[in-house]
């Protein structure tokens, strides 16, 4: 299917980037606070930086659609196929992060595992891998599901298509309406039902783990994204250095705010407000209204590549890390872990590019 690329080509907002690895360390700071009973107090809401990553899913998605020459007779069809060639990119990195752990724990095991346990193991290790677990076909808790950040993946596998269905079908009703009303009726329940708006482990009535509904919720609202930083680039037609001044200060501004209240604790709606905070921030970046959107420098490009495969890997990494340098401090624990993803990530990343030109060259 064809896009309108030749048309509308804007350049590369390296910000954007840049805010993905951002987001990427903060999650893993967030995450290295529930292995270790050492940090439990760091960054204790940061999983509201997860809803930017789906934010970021659903601005690329919606913008995707918009600029779609034709569109697609077959909708589901295309939504599903959009869907699968956006996550098969990242398998090679989610599942590496699976199986390491499940390595992991088969050294650990002991002699009198029988096998039914094995069965199970296996079981849950390909559900993992083929990111099923927020379909509700094994138990989804921080136990159970051995690589828990890959939640996200299964969520936007579930979600995303959807979302895309929505957006190709019934697209004025989805620019006008839906975008605006779901994302906000589905956030106000998921506070009122479950206590806040991060909710991801808990079965919801439809079968699927709130985790799907959370990312359904957050990349419609990243559609909104789209339309509202179209909108903004469209009003501002000369834009003068006291408004990209005063853009730019509130976009840093929010960012620093979200951050520092995360830090802090929050629950509730506020999670809420912080979801849409971040809305807001991205809303600014994505318009390039903004001085952030004139740094030009590739090597943000760089650390946004390597953001994806640190978050499928980091989680297992500090399990080996914490069971074979236990004696390190929290925050040595940390840095290794940092250290070793990257070093993993790039390593892969080569490795998936090489395989790439060999395909290439068999074709």
């Amino acid at each position: 299917m064809l896009t309108k690329k030749e048309m509308q080509k804007t350049t590369k907002n390296y910000y954007i980037e840049l805010l993905r690895f951002i987001f990427c360390i903060i999650i893993l700071l967030h995450h290295s606070g529930l292995v270790s009973p050492d940090g439990s107090g760091l960054l204790p809401s940061a999983g509201v930086f997860a809803d930017a990553f789906f934010l970021i899913t659903g601005y690329f998605a919606c913008k995707h659609v918009e600029k779609l020459v034709n569109k697609p007779e077959k909708a589901i069809k295309y939504s599903l196929s959009y869907t699968i060639d956006k996550l098969k990119r990242v398998l090679p990195y989610s599942t590496f992060g699976v199986v390491i752990i499940y390595v992991l724990e088969l050294l650990h095991l002991s002699s009198g595992t029988s096998l039914r346990e094995h069965a199970n193991r296996i079981y849950t290790m390909l559900v993992e891998i083929l990111l099923l677990p927020m379909l509700g076909i094994m138990e989804v808790n921080l136990i159970s599901l051995r690589n828990a950040p890959l939640w996200y993946l299964s969520s936007i596998l579930i979600a995303l298509p959807f979302v895309v269905f929505l957006a190709i079908k019934c697209n004025k009703l989805f620019k006008y309406c839906l975008v605006w009303l779901i994302p906000l009726l589905l956030e106000i329940w998921m506070v009122i039902t479950y206590g806040g708006a991060l909710p991801w482990m808990n079965r919801s009535p439809v079968f699927i783990y709130t985790g799907a509904i959370r990312g359904f919720s957050s990349i419609m609202l990243g559609c909104a994204v789209y339309y509202a930083a179209s909108f903004l680039t469209s009003f501002i037609k000369n834009n003068k250095l006291w408004i990209k001044s005063l853009l730019t200060i509130a976009e840093l501004a929010i960012l620093g705010f979200v951050v520092y209240k995360t830090a802090c604790g929050i629950g509730g709606f506020m999670e809420t407000v912080a979801i849409y905070l971040i809305a807001v921030m991205l809303v600014l970046s994505f318009s390039q209204m903004t001085y952030t959107a004139d740094l030009q420098i590739k090597w943000f490009g760089i650390l946004g590549n390597l953001s994806l495969p640190i978050y499928c890997m980091h989680w297992g990494v500090y399990r080996w890390v914490g069971t074979y340098l236990g004696m390190l401090s929290y925050v040595a624990k940390i840095v290794v872990t940092f250290i070793l993803c990257t070093f993993a990530s790039v390593v892969m990343m080569k490795l998936v590019e090489l395989i790439k030109k060999a395909q290439k060259r068999d074709n």
